[in-house]
């Protein structure tokens, strides 16, 4: 993937973006995160079906808290 920028009548400077490790760790816990809380929201939407899988929602809620 490459990033090319352009400033007022210059020439265009192109580069590949480098993730420092924190910031690559921060866009995995990112990801992470949404896909808790989509599972949690089908999770409590099936709950109305099947009142079974309250706990997992419960509990894949609260790892979603933590990321």
């Amino acid at each position: 993937m490459w990033s090319c920028i352009t400033l007022y009548n210059r020439p265009q400077v192109c580069f590949t973006p480098d993730l420092q490790p924190e910031w690559l760790l921060a866009l995995i816990c990112i990801f992470i995160g949404c896909i808790c809380i989509t599972t949690t929201v089908i999770l409590l939407a099936s709950s109305h079906f099947d009142r079974n899988v309250i706990p997992y929602a419960r509990w894949v809620g609260f790892a979603a808290s933590m990321y």
